[in-house]
This record gives structure tokens, sequence and C-alpha cells, in this order.
């Protein structure tokens, strides 16, 4: 885990309250959707405090949840779960989200284009990321034209493992 003392705390206190704690609805087969994964500020003021680098423990805390949603998966259809954050200048903080495609992952996604960090934002949070993944597990990609104007950061595996999809599938650099 990225930030173990913390996320037992976070699991307790956030992710009970946002119900993500129980993370079998994600292997329901058919399941996809995105969600945040704290809907209050309050919610992660004393995890992130008077910190000077609240993306750094809000995306630690997010890495450390996908490493536990994919260290109990046993999907029977290819499975894709990320972490997503979008670049929202009228919120202070991060908000990451757990993303989950739990089956036809190619079909439901095929328009999604993800590619390398270009947008300042990308790049930012591709320096985070790399200060908390020092074994490189983890590949962060980024969306600019699903939602146009905003750009949406998708952190994932870098290798896939059994049915668990790595991210880099799904870039416009792989598929073409």
């Amino acid at each position: 885990m990225i930030a173990t003392t913390n996320y037992d705390q976070f699991r307790r206190r956030v992710l009970t309250h946002e119900h993500l704690d129980d993370v079998s609805l994600f292997f329901e087969p058919g399941f996809f959707d995105e969600i945040p994964l704290y809907s209050r500020y309050k919610q992660i003021e004393p995890f992130i405090g008077n910190t000077a680098a609240p993306e750094r423990v809000l995306l630690g805390l997010a890495l450390d949840y996908l490493k536990d949603v994919t260290g109990r998966a046993k999907p029977r259809n290819k499975f894709l779960a990320a972490i997503t954050v979008l670049d929202d200048k009228d919120f202070d903080q991060i908000v990451p989200n757990v993303f989950v495609c739990n089956g036809q992952v190619r079909q439901r996604l095929h328009n999604l284009c993800l590619h390398d960090p270009v947008t300042p934002f990308g790049k930012r949070m591709t320096r985070v990321l790399k200060l908390l993944d020092p074994k490189h597990e983890f590949q962060l990609l980024e969306d600019t034209s699903t939602v146009p104007g905003h750009v949406r950061a998708f952190i994932g595996y870098r290798s896939a493992s059994g049915k668990v999809t790595c991210i880099g599938r799904l870039s416009s650099e792989s598929a073409g």
C-alpha cells in the first residue's frame, strides 16, 4: 500500500460512508461506472490537513483503493479498474474516481481516446504519480476529447494480470 497508515482510516471514515467499502458490486457481470471516492471536502480534511501536497495524499489513497479493489478481483470477464481525475478548476482539491468496467471493455470504451499526457494537468498528475509509484506499476494516460474542454487523467496498471486489463491497451497509441 502507498499510504497504509491513513488508508485504513480513509476506508473506515470515507469509503464506508460512500458505500465503496464493499467492492463486490464491481464484480457483478456488466458493471460499468465511474464513482467519486468522496463527496464532501470535510471528509478528506483529516487526511490532507495543512499538507503542502494534498494531491499526493489524495492520489496515494486512491491508488491504495485501486490496489484493494484489484487485489480482490476474481472477474469472469475482462475487467478494467482505474482511477480517474478530472481537471476541474472550480474545485480546490482533486476528486479521484474509481472507474470500473467489468466485461466488454473494448466495446464499451471504443470511443475513449487515451494518450500520453500533453496538458499541464496531465503532466502534473504524472509527476505526482512518479512520487507515489517507485515500482512503476501504474501508467497515466489522459483523455482530452470525451468531455470537450476538460482533461481527465486515467491511472491504471501498466501490465495486465489475469483478466485485469492494463490501461495501455486502451490508448490510441496502442490501437494504431
